[in-house]
């Protein structure tokens, strides 16, 4: 069975050294879990001081795995640099990456219309991660993390709805309640999605074609993300959804 993962990071975690990632070591985990291809993004984008400095070596060093690596463009509508960015990479990624909680700027920012407006012309999905780890143990360093402001998403969505927005690692009731708002623009991740028939409830609920599968790694290990699925529990036609086929058809497959 193919599978897509959508929400994966490559390079070093600044403040847990456990949390790393080389190239050649995410391309072996992908070969040993059976991952067709990853969504791909640098890790030290989420921080960088300079993105597009961080987004040039990211797409060299990635350079000619498209294969197995598509990579997902990070961007942070507060640095120099965006339209650069934008300009010089754009056609290389399959999707735009967010990270406006951990960089403290809200979705609403008129810096962002921009790149609302690429997605929109390109019809690259936008990726926004709602949490990258558990905050309640990383308090010392992001003491500035707020509440998820489901309300913020949904009115992004509303004002946008010729783009895609993949909310990725949402806690469960986050990604019921986004799913419950009946967007047709609006997707999860797996990434998060913890809990004995958690899963099985959302599927019942609102199906899976609005699901796509993540494993957050190297945050989490990929065998844990992979387990979610158990053929026993859901139908074949939701794991193919969720595994493969709603990222394919969202993202820029032919890339």
């Amino acid at each position: 069975m193919k599978i897509i993962d959508v929400d994966l990071y490559i390079g070093r975690w600044q403040h847990n050294s456990a949390v790393q990632s080389s190239l050649g070591r995410l391309q072996e985990e992908m070969r040993r879990h059976g991952i067709e291809y990853s969504l791909t993004t640098p890790l030290e984008s989420i921080l960088a001081e300079d993105n597009l400095e961080v987004n040039y070596h990211f797409f060299k060093e990635t350079e000619g795995c498209a294969s197995q690596i598509r990579p997902v463009l990070a961007l942070n509508p507060q640095q120099p640099g965006l339209e650069k960015a934008i300009e010089r990479y754009i056609d290389q990624a399959v999707g735009i990456k967010l990270f406006h909680r951990f960089q403290r700027y809200s979705l609403s920012d008129s810096l962002l219309e921009i790149i609302y407006q690429t997605a929109q012309s390109t019809q690259q999905p936008i990726v926004i991660p709602l949490h990258l780890f558990e905050e309640r143990t990383a308090v010392r360093s992001f003491d500035f993390l707020g509440e998820v402001k489901l309300e913020e998403l949904l009115q992004t969505a509303d004002a946008w709805p010729a783009v895609n927005f993949v909310f990725s690692a949402p806690l469960p009731y986050e990604a019921i309640e986004l799913l419950a708002a009946g967007r047709k623009n609006i997707f999860v991740t797996t990434s998060f999605l913890e809990g004995e028939g958690l899963l099985e409830e959302i599927i019942g609920k609102y199906g899976a074609q609005k699901i796509l599968y993540g494993s957050n790694y190297p945050f989490f290990y990929m065998e844990a993300g992979l387990r979610k699925l158990c053929p026993r529990r859901f139908s074949r036609h939701a794991i193919e959804r969720i595994y493969f086929n709603n990222a394919n058809n969202i993202f820029r497959s032919d890339r």
